[in-house]
């Protein structure tokens, strides 16, 4: 099943121009799940085995150093096990809010993926607004293409999935895609423009998620570990 959006914009003669869009009903279900944290936690995106292990990992090392320090009492002042024990916890809790908005992304990449129809009626209005202002002789700026104006044009899609779109096209050079393409919006081939726009969006997109991975884990354990230790060296 399938629900349908619809927007009307005003061309530069005057008319109505109609632009609609299906979106996947599970998609928008999707989205109503980032309300909940715990429903993302859930919901099985990728992520959410490798980063459980590693937070098991990470609270083991420092539970690990917690029971040293409390059998290593007599050498040491009765509050080392409490200092052991907040740097556990700032340790532990710094990694879970950083894994959780590596598996948030990974959603958020789940769900825009539903919402490529969305991406791809985007384009295809913009075009149309350059185009009015081409023919307006209006000049070109990093104004004239305002996302999140169109974005909030579409009333009756849910504020949630709103902010997935604008998520990843806020960050994103998405005038610069657009002056790229100029020469063939200017063209009349409006298509061939919107497609080349979405083209430059998808592949953009896709090379930022490349960076979302969990690589500085590789820096983080031996961190954690290192600070436990001079923790307790210099505690004396």
């Amino acid at each position: 099943m399938k629900e349908e959006f619809t927007l009307e914009l005003e061309t530069s003669a005057g008319t109505k121009k109609e632009f609609s869009f299906e979106v996947d009903k599970k998609t928008i279900e999707k989205i109503k799940q980032l309300n909940k944290p715990i429903s993302i936690i859930k919901s099985g995106t990728k992520g959410i085995l490798k980063t459980s292990l590693f937070l098991f990992l990470i609270a083991s090392i420092n539970l690990a150093w917690l029971a040293y320090s409390l059998f290593d009492l007599s050498e040491k002042p009765w509050y080392t096990p409490l200092v052991i024990l907040l740097l556990g916890i700032i340790f532990t809790g710094l990694y879970a809010y950083k894994a959780y908005r590596y598996i948030t992304f990974n959603f958020y990449l789940e769900i825009s993926k539903g919402l490529t129809p969305v991406f791809k009626k985007i384009c295809d209005i913009t075009v149309f607004q350059v185009q009015n202002k081409i023919q307006n002789h209006e000049k070109l700026n990093t104004a004239s293409v305002n996302i999140n104006s169109i974005v909030n044009k579409f009333d009756n899609l849910p504020g949630i999935a709103k902010k997935v779109i604008l998520f990843f096209l806020n960050r994103l050079p998405f005038f610069e895609f657009v002056n790229q393409s100029l020469e063939v919006i200017k063209s009349g081939n409006n298509e061939k423009a919107s497609e080349l726009i979405y083209t430059k969006t998808s592949d953009f997109i896709s090379n930022r998620t490349k960076k979302n991975t969990l690589n500085w884990l590789f820096w983080f354990i031996p961190l954690n570990i290192v600070v436990l230790i001079l923790a307790i060296k210099l505690i004396k």
